[in-house]
């Protein structure tokens, strides 16, 4: 979802490292798995402060980088196949799952569905090049923009929320084609679109 809405706007997405699989957090539970000075001074101000360790490994889950620079994950044999050394952070314990291989052997995975955002932004020139717009609606949680360029219209909606969601708006989408979507048969009727949980779809219509 958040994905769709990134790629969808002008200027040039970023994708950082894992991102395009899926990978999470590391969660790491013992400060010795950390390696970032900031989150290390961290943990040494708030134990002097008196938190309980449960609750400064809380902070850091939220908010430490290192929880982000984790190795990439290849595939699920050991260390996510990045190296047979020691790394300089652990690996996610979740690499036997969440891996490179998996998702090249996965035509539903997040990778493909990466591929296809990025097949379309070469494909269709609105999506770099376009005007923006914000589409307003009622519904709380829902992030709609409108793109323009020399007579073609880009739609693109997210839902926010883990509800499911109706969303009104102005244009009337009958004759759009749904470019992409994380959802299959997204439910599109006359003016309103049917997002599921954290939905997103992108509309597409030429004059």
């Amino acid at each position: 979802m958040l994905a769709t809405v990134i790629h969808g706007m002008r200027g040039t997405p970023f994708i950082y490292q894992g991102e395009e699989i899926g990978m999470t957090n590391a969660c790491f539970t013992d400060i010795s798995q950390y390696r970032d000075v900031e989150s290390l001074n961290y943990f040494d101000i708030l134990k002097k402060q008196g938190q309980k360790e449960e609750d400064i490994y809380r902070i850091l889950k939220e908010r430490s980088r290192d929880n982000a620079r984790t190795p990439m994950q290849w595939d699920g044999e050991e260390n996510g196949g990045f190296t047979s050394g020691t790394p300089w952070l652990v690996v996610n314990k979740n690499c036997r799952e969440i891996n490179v291989k998996e998702s090249l052997s996965d035509p539903d995975s997040i990778f493909t569905y990466y591929q296809k955002l990025v097949e379309l932004r070469k494909q269709y020139d609105i999506i770099s090049d376009g005007s923006y717009e914000p589409v307003f609606v009622d519904n709380q949680g829902i992030m709609s923009y409108k793109r323009a360029l020399y007579g073609e219209k880009l739609l693109v909606f997210a839902n926010f929320t883990g509800q499911e969601q109706i969303v009104k708006q102005k244009e009337v989408l009958d004759n759009w084609e749904v470019l992409l979507s994380n959802y299959e048969n997204v439910k599109i009727n006359e003016d309103r679109v049917m997002l599921s949980p954290f939905g997103a779809v992108m509309l597409y219509r030429r004059g």
